[in-house]
């Protein structure tokens, strides 16, 4: 489960979904007077949802509409062509991957190898995020 760190909505209940236990569970908030939450702890790749209601001496909210999110992810494998070799060179063009993975890329490494086991780096490019 995502730790919770002070800083939602007026509510006392909030509802979280990790996918891991079959639905949601809620956490009961004691300061109605705080306006936001942050997670922490997401695992990459998987969708949490959430929801929240109010609680007063008259009974529990409708619930709020459903929000979700993936964590963030790896980038997808980017695109590489080699252009033939003519008289010791040879030309890479390299691009971005399909998906980046819910972040902003920011470097694109060219790996070479002479064996296809061992693999030295290249060059590094840097993106500006």
């Amino acid at each position: 489960m995502p730790q919770l760190h002070s800083s939602l909505h007026k509510s006392t209940k909030l509802y979280i979904d990790d996918g891991a236990n079959g639905g949601f569970t809620f956490l009961t908030l004691t300061d109605i007077s705080l306006t936001q939450y942050t997670f922490t702890g997401l695992t990459s790749g998987n969708t949490y949802r959430f929801k929240y209601s109010v609680v007063s001496e008259s009974g529990e909210s409708p619930e709020s509409p459903i929000q979700s999110i993936t964590a963030a992810t790896t980038p997808s494998q980017p695109t590489l062509t080699v252009d033939g070799a003519i008289a010791g060179q040879v030309t890479l063009e390299y691009g971005a991957p399909a998906s980046n993975g819910g972040s902003v890329v920011t470097s694109y490494k060219v790996y070479r190898s002479t064996d296809a086991v061992d693999f030295a780096t290249l060059v590094q490019t840097q993106t500006n995020p």
